[in-house]
């Protein structure tokens, strides 16, 4: 009996240390290979062209990625400047639609972004439409937009 709760705890332990030291080992691990996948997700989440940096797998807060240098475009009919610039993105992976082979967000975290508002004399705001058109962009079955958090920033 003792003998199974020994293999039981250090099985746990080992299992615990392996987890600690993948979190820790991930980002350090150049994730560019992903990055065209992870721009075309966010492409359809958002409904904008979207250039990315460095792109880093993040297990920590949830399996994703931590993509630096995010520039999304807005459309040229209202705004030739960029709707927003993010300095990282943390992009967490839905687990439904990995199952389903797609990439699809269930969190986009935006650190420190610098959001351009603009307007055409009549007509909806420019977040509007990016907030429209990427819930057109999804599937019929699941028209809804990833949970959009932000820290910090400014709004122009």
């Amino acid at each position: 009996m003792r003998i199974g709760r020994r293999l039981v705890f250090r099985t746990l332990v080992a299992a615990a240390l392996l987890v600690l030291a993948a979190g820790l080992l991930l980002p350090r691990i150049n994730a560019d290979r992903f990055g065209k996948r992870v721009k075309a997700s966010l492409e359809q989440a958002l409904g904008r062209q979207v250039e990315i940096g460095k792109v880093r797998l993040d297990l920590f807060n949830g399996p994703g990625f931590s993509v630096d240098g995010v520039v999304i475009h807005d459309d040229p009919a209202v705004s030739l400047e960029p709707i927003m610039y993010v300095e990282t993105l943390e992009a967490r992976v839905s687990f439904l639609s990995v199952w389903a082979g797609r990439l699809e967000f269930s969190s986009l975290r935006m650190s420190n972004p610098s959001v351009n508002l603009a307007r055409r004399e009549r007509g909806p705001w420019n977040f509007e439409r990016v907030l429209e058109r990427g819930v057109a962009a999804r599937p019929a079955s699941d028209r809804r937009l990833p949970e959009i958090q932000i820290r910090g920033g400014r709004i122009n």
